[in-house]
């Protein structure tokens, strides 16, 4: 038997010796360089960047039209023409197409306000389960120690001839379940060490650092906080693009202008300020030219207008879903809450100083000789799942808490 708890031992010792290097670190900490170090917070990043550069299309020109006409333009002799022309928009067509890109930057940068929030979302419950799993393990060591000086003192008892071999037997096999138990939990303390490191994105391995097992938590006192929330801002950012997107489709709805400069030749004699003279093939004659293109036909573009405008209604409806869903899962938790806050306390008031008296008085009536071994084991068990029921009560608080952070961000 002592072979099997040796092994179990060991195995403990390996299984979490892989991790011995292990770093502290707070929630603020691993949040903190989990936004440095992630790969789509970089990206949506990049994707700012890129919509920053495309902002400075917003004044963007038609091509400058350069052409030439040689030929019989004004009689029989050869004639040449030089022209060029700009086409343009009002300053208003401009000034939407500015705004729109903007828009859309803005809908960019809210972008990574969003994948924070969703990254925060994943570190929470990691976070609050390593803190469980390392109040769990203490607890398995604390009965660890004790079983294992129990263990001693049977192997003592069996060797004077005071006890039999079932208080031995049963010794040993409370103290391998306790050994199983803790390998266990350093299984699953790895388990979510390794997923705490994948999203920090770093070779370094870390652990919470030492604090309450119970998290900390307070409501917010603004009544409009939720309306902050990530995904209603990113919501509400969509709102204000289509609203761009329709006042750029409106200022389609503008002319657009067009002035032109030319020379031409025109071959013969003139007759200026009552001079003649010959002029000949080289361009000397002066012009200008202007236009306006007016949209006659607009069913285009006032289609994708009243596109835009139901789209904007969808987004606006999307929105309203989400923050009734987002207050409705608030007040449920909130209530969830209440009920583990109540839960716990009883734990702390009443089962768990209890369960510390049941356990010195079965000790000491133990050392009494007025109970024997099997009743101060079956005693000690019940002592120890109280006070895992008390973790587990906690464990429960926590993904409440954690709930509630993910809705407020």
């Amino acid at each position: 038997m002592k072979k099997y708890i040796i092994i179990f031992l060991f195995s403990i010792h390996y299984l979490y010796a892989q991790h011995a290097d292990s770093k502290p670190i707070s929630l603020e900490n691993a949040i903190e360089i989990c936004l440095k170090n992630n790969l789509s917070i970089q990206t949506q990043k990049l994707k700012i960047s890129q919509q920053e550069a495309l902002e400075g299309t917003a004044i963007d020109f038609a091509k400058t039209n350069l052409g030439t006409e040689i030929g019989q333009i004004n009689s029989r002799a050869i004639d040449s023409k030089l022209m060029g022309s700009q086409a343009f928009r009002p300053k208003n067509y401009y000034r939407a197409q500015d705004a729109l890109l903007k828009a859309k930057t803005a809908v960019e940068r809210q972008g990574v306000d969003v994948v924070a929030y969703q990254i925060k979302a994943e570190i929470y419950p990691i976070f609050a389960e390593l803190l469980f799993l390392q109040a769990q393990k203490a607890l398995c060591l604390r009965y660890d120690t004790l079983y294992t000086q129990n263990l001693k003192v049977a192997e003592t008892r069996i060797r004077l001839g005071e006890s039999g071999i079932l208080e031995k037997t049963m010794a040993e096999t409370q103290r391998l379940q306790i050994s199983h138990d803790i390998l266990q939990t350093d299984a699953e303390i790895l388990y979510w060490q390794e997923k705490l490191q994948y999203w920090l994105q770093t070779k370094d391995w870390f652990f919470p650092e030492n604090q309450p097992v119970k998290m900390n938590f307070s409501f917010p006192t603004d009544s409009n906080y939720f309306q902050k929330h990530p995904a209603l801002r990113a919501l509400q950012q969509q709102i204000a693009l289509t609203q761009q997107q329709i006042k750029a489709e409106e200022a389609e709805l503008l002319p657009e202008f067009s002035i032109g400069l030319g020379m031409q030749s025109i071959r013969g004699y003139q007759n200026t300020s009552g001079k003649e003279y010959y002029a000949g093939a080289l361009p000397q004659f002066a012009f200008v030219q202007a236009g306006i293109s007016i949209p006659i036909y607009k069913k285009a573009i006032n289609s994708r207008i009243e596109s835009v405008k139901i789209q904007e209604k969808v987004i606006e409806n999307e929105q309203l879903v989400q923050s009734k869903q987002i207050q409705y899962e608030y007040d449920l938790l909130t209530t969830q809450y209440k009920k583990a806050v109540q839960h716990i306390a009883y734990y702390e008031k009443v089962a768990i100083p209890q369960g510390e008296k049941l356990r010195k008085t079965a000790e000491l009536s133990r050392q009494n000789g007025e109970i024997g071994y099997a009743e101060w084991s079956l005693t000690l068990n019940q002592v120890m799942a109280i006070q895992q029921e008390y973790l587990n009560a906690i464990r429960g608080y926590n993904q409440i808490v954690v709930a509630l952070q993910s809705l407020l961000f």
